[in-house]
């Protein structure tokens, strides 16, 4: 009977300039090619293989998202701070608009005294 707990050493054709590529795809993952390969097979074994995208891309992914939904949320306080300023000059307008009709209906000085 063959001893499956031990690791064993798989060893199969490859260009020399398509492995230089995933290693260095690897490295730039942070990760090393040995890993990659284990986790396609891991993948692989489970039926997974399709879905294809590392935790690592996946991970980029989502800080680009965290950092997107970031952005929104700031824009969103700005157009809070916008439509709160326009209403506030709104306010101040019609205010002024009373204060002129009011100046306008009230007489003046002149219209009270008796000039000839």
């Amino acid at each position: 009977m063959a001893d499956t707990k031990r690791s064993r050493t798989a060893s199969f054709n490859i260009s020399p300039e398509k492995w230089e590529a995933f290693k260095k795809k690897a490295t730039q993952e942070e990760k090393n090619a040995s890993w990659v390969l284990l986790d396609f097979i891991d993948r692989y074994l489970e039926g997974n293989e399709g879905e294809g995208e590392t935790s690592s891309v996946l991970r980029e992914k989502v800080a680009r998202l965290e950092g997107q939904v970031e952005l929104l949320m700031g824009l969103q306080e700005e157009v809070r701070d916008i439509k709160e300023w326009q209403s506030r000059i709104r306010m101040e307008a019609v205010q002024q608009q009373r204060a002129i009709a009011e100046l306008l209906s009230t007489p003046t000085l002149l219209s009270e005294k008796n000039v000839p």
